[in-house]
């Protein structure tokens, strides 16, 4: 599990800081930054150093241009992000995320501005260092592996009193960052003084979908905590940011998802395979098809999809463009439990015939394996191929696997 505490504020620089601070990636904020300046054609600087917030140690990581864009077209940033991350080549679901941020950023931007996007040009988001701030925590989380983890955080701290931002001075939260935190449902506090969350630190928390409390129920393990220093120097509390990883002592790990679910009932049998394998195409955790009797005894299937919680806007959209279903039912942040997965490849010997087979292992958290399994699609394959049947097929091969394993 990954802990985010921003009890102090958040800014795409912090997380960047932190995660820098839990190990050394000097090397990838190098490379982001020499893709940058390909992309943009500008001359830019990065400096790293270790600072102290109060009387507690971080990272702090500051990035400017020269030259910088004072103006820039939403539609232009999404083009040098795509530029930059064709030239980074990131796993995809991470260069997804950098995407992802970047739409919550400019869908939040035409809220407040009434534009949409290629009318819509940016100010406070439109230098370099909201791409650089993007780029680097995309890259550092695919380093740490952020998106295998469940993901928690605290409250999110805004800072309070009154801040200039280029349409003149407000009252804190600012009108970017309150549609974010209105839009994602990102809980509050308003405690300190001064602007304490960025716009582009609450893009990035919300693009995550974590959990948010102030305490942790089940009993963790610390591995190692990484801090960001904000750019203030704040009296109340010291301005850092922090990202903990731990380790879950349960036996089971648990993660949060959501339920969606829709009644069909003018809808052909080939159809709906065609979305099973579609919406898991997609990433759905699991699809269900289960027959019904509706209303006037007419025979109808109710469409189950099980999928994270940061993916329901996308799994929504899909279901109703796909189906044409005029509503949907959704079930939010639901616990699931589920035992550790991982597929490992075998070789098996069978009448006379090497072959090889991926075997599907269960196990808890302390490693103990609890099931395993010889995958579908591989003794489909070998059943084919020396002509026997599959349930024979599967019993010789799960009875290797159980020597081999235990």
């Amino acid at each position: 599990m990954i802990f985010i505490d921003c009890s102090s504020g958040i800014s795409g620089d912090m997380l960047v800081a932190a995660m820098l601070d839990l190990g050394n990636y000097e090397k990838e904020i190098d490379k982001i930054v020499e893709v940058i300046e390909e992309v943009t054609e500008k001359k830019c600087t990065v400096e790293i150093k270790e600072v102290k917030r109060g009387r507690i140690k971080g990272r702090s990581i500051s990035f400017s241009c020269k030259n910088d864009f004072e103006s820039l077209q939403a539609s232009k940033l999404e083009e040098y992000l795509n530029k930059c991350l064709e030239i980074m080549k990131l796993q995809e679901k991470y260069s997804s995320l950098a995407a992802e941020i970047l739409t919550i950023l400019i869908k939040a931007e035409e809220k407040v501005h009434s534009k949409n996007k290629e009318e819509l040009h940016l100010h406070e988001l439109s230098s370099t260092d909201t791409l650089f701030d993007i780029l680097s925590f995309s890259a550092l989380a695919q380093k740490i592996s952020l998106l295998q983890n469940k993901i928690m955080s605290t409250p999110v701290n805004l800072g309070s009193g009154k801040a200039k931002i280029s349409h003149g001075e407000f009252t804190i939260p600012l009108p970017l960052a309150q549609e974010i935190v209105t839009s994602y449902k990102i809980p509050i506090t308003l405690m300190s003084s001064g602007e304490l969350a960025t716009p582009t630190g609450l893009a990035i928390l919300s693009s995550l979908s974590p959990e948010f409390k102030y305490e942790i129920e089940e009993p963790i393990k610390i591995l190692k905590a990484g801090k960001g220093a904000g750019m203030l120097n704040i009296k109340e509390t010291p301005n850092i940011l922090r990202i903990i990883i731990t380790e879950d002592m349960n036996k089971y790990s648990s993660d949060r998802i959501t339920l969606l679910e829709t009644n069909l009932d003018d809808i052909t049998g080939e159809i709906i395979g065609y979305i099973i394998n579609k919406l898991m195409e997609e990433g759905a955790l699991d699809v269900q098809v289960i027959p019904a009797i509706t209303k006037k005894n007419r025979p109808s299937y109710i469409l189950s999809v099980i999928c994270r919680d940061r993916d329901k806007e996308k799994f929504l959209s899909l279901i109703f463009s796909e189906t044409g279903t005029l509503g949907v039912r959704m079930s939010e942040e639901r616990m699931r439990v589920v035992a550790k997965r991982e597929i490992k490849e075998i070789k098996v010997e069978l009448e006379g015939k090497n072959f090889n087979v991926s075997v599907k292992i269960s196990r808890d958290n302390s490693g103990n394996i609890i099931s395993l399994k010889a995958e579908y699609d591989d003794c489909t394959r070998i059943s084919n191929k020396l002509n026997i049947p599959l349930k024979s097929v599967e019993r010789k091969i799960n009875v290797i696997a159980h020597q081999i394993f235990f």
